[in-house]
């Protein structure tokens, strides 16, 4: 990711509010990604002595989720400084997080996965108030009638394993999950680990967010190398096994079964949108075939 010159709105620079925090004197640019050819509508405000994050607020419970997030206290979410309003539009200001590293090193995952066990163990075997029900999505099984699309692709048997692996999935205990756990939203910095974009933040089975972690694609090899899926699952496992309850064995079920749903979302969106069916697409169809595979040999396995 990288800072661009940009044109922003003038009302934005001359609000009174964002004056009182930086001065008039102040530099904003865009974060872009070059390895996507992509503009966020996530800019970087500087005066020369401090830094912070300027983000558009595009659905109005992240104004709450996040201050949600920053009363808990978790250390790895950067601070919300302030909002401001724009004409119709709402901006939220954090903390500016300098990135040493896009490195994920042993170290860092399993300080990744100290985090996320913090997270996902927050709430465990929790229910949540009817004050945060209102701002927090729930997590429901996928309609068993969205698995007709698949119908010339897959055959009965795999069709129920993955009607199984969501019944096992909706026997998980729930939790806070991020939501769309993957490293484009994970900051490597002095300060230690920093988690970004928390608009997906939903109470859900406690496997989702390690399973899109470990499982998801970046273009066409996994965000995270296999050799050390391992260590990431014993490490996550050992920090949550008292709230857990479960056997080791158990959990890499409930783990698979979530694999298999990050694919199988990915799948079920290109038909929703009438996508064509990309090279994206066949990646996450033979991922899928291959967690269904798992899944149907699971009891002879030896974990």
């Amino acid at each position: 990711m990288k800072l661009i010159t940009c044109n922003i709105d003038k009302n934005i620079i001359l609000n009174e509010n964002l004056i009182e925090l930086f001065g008039d004197d102040i530099e904003i640019k865009m974060f872009y990604s070059e390895e996507y050819e992509r503009e966020y509508d996530v800019y970087c405000i500087s005066n020369g002595i401090k830094k912070a994050i300027l983000k558009k607020v595009t659905n109005p419970k992240e104004i709450h989720i996040n201050n949600f997030l920053n009363d808990k206290n978790f250390n790895f979410i950067p601070k919300i400084i302030g909002f401001l309003k724009i004409d119709n539009n709402t901006w939220m200001i954090t903390s500016f997080v300098e990135e040493k590293s896009y490195i994920y090193s042993e170290s860092i995952l399993l300080e990744l996965i100290d985090d996320l066990s913090n997270l996902n163990g927050s709430l465990l075997g929790s229910k949540i108030n009817n004050a945060e029900k209102k701002i927090i999505k729930f997590w429901s099984k996928i309609d068993n009638k969205l698995l007709n699309d698949f119908s010339s692709e897959l055959n009965k048997n795999e069709i129920q394993t993955i009607i199984d692996s969501q019944n096992i999935l909706d026997s998980c205990k729930r939790t806070l999950i991020h939501g769309d756990m993957i490293p484009l939203n994970i900051l490597i910095s002095e300060d230690g680990i920093k988690i970004i974009d928390w608009e997906h933040l939903s109470f859900s089975p406690y496997v989702l967010d390690i399973s899109r972690l470990l499982g998801d694609y970046n273009k066409t090899v996994k965000w995270i190398e296999s050799k050390y899926e391992k260590k990431m699952l014993d490490r996550y496992f050992d920090n949550l096994k008292a709230k857990l309850k479960i056997s080791y064995k158990e959990f890499i079920l409930q783990y698979h079964c979530g694999v298999l749903e990050n694919y199988l979302k990915i799948l079920l969106s290109h038909k929703k949108n009438k996508l064509r069916q990309t090279s994206w697409y066949e990646l996450n169809f033979l991922a899928l075939k291959g967690e269904i595979e798992f899944l149907q040999n699971f009891e002879n396995k030896s974990i």
